[in-house]
């Protein structure tokens, strides 16, 4: 089935056989279990400083002044390119240090999440985690 998340709930129950009245038996859901795996979301591997870094550097604007400051220390004074890097450098430091920082605070919050998701078990209704 196709986004079941946009589909009628009379077509979910059917596609996925279920029964709406008394849910899925234990045994049913744990042979679905070990079938499809956990219920859960990929997790993204873990942000570490120098991703951000990468990604940071990556920019365009970044690389068009890094560009800007090659060719400076090559045609033009290097007073001047060293101006450019060191700006360049402040740059990315300010904006690695604030990206970092949202993104760890965007994953801690994750983890603060703990969603109970109410399941209908033979009959019966249950909180899993």
């Amino acid at each position: 089935m196709k986004k079941p998340w946009a589909s009628k709930i009379s077509d979910v129950i059917r596609d996925f056989k279920a029964d709406a009245e008394k849910g899925l038996t234990s045994k049913e859901a744990d042979e679905r279990l070990k079938r499809f795996g956990q219920n859960k979301l990929i997790e993204e591997r873990r942000l570490t400083f120098l991703d951000v870094f990468y990604e940071e550097v990556r920019e365009p604007m970044i690389m068009l002044l890094l560009i800007v400051g090659l060719l400076y220390s090559v045609w033009g004074e290097l007073r001047d390119a060293a101006t450019i890097f060191i700006i360049i450098t402040i740059l990315v430091y300010a904006e690695v240090f604030n990206e970092y920082r949202a993104k760890k605070s965007i994953e801690m919050l994750k983890k603060l999440s703990s969603p109970i998701t109410a399941v209908l078990r033979d009959g019966r209704f249950y909180e899993l985690l």
